[in-house]
């Protein structure tokens, strides 16, 4: 089986900016919003809000 990255590099949204993601099927827009609301763990790397890691928050409550 060959690993397939679906979010490469990073971005830094500044507060009260507007952000569009665009991109064509399948290079992981759905999954990169996944990941920011924690509805997806991440295997590696890490998402940060407001300069921490919410890593620690992966899973406090059943969905």
């Amino acid at each position: 089986m060959i690993p397939i990255s679906a979010v490469r590099g990073g971005f830094l949204v500044i507060l009260a900016e507007l952000v569009s993601i665009m991109g064509p099927n399948g290079s992981g827009k759905s999954t990169t919003l996944r990941l920011i609301t924690r509805l997806l763990k991440p295997t590696q790397g890490a998402v940060y809000l407001v300069g921490g890691t919410i890593n620690r928050l992966w899973f406090t409550k059943n969905l």
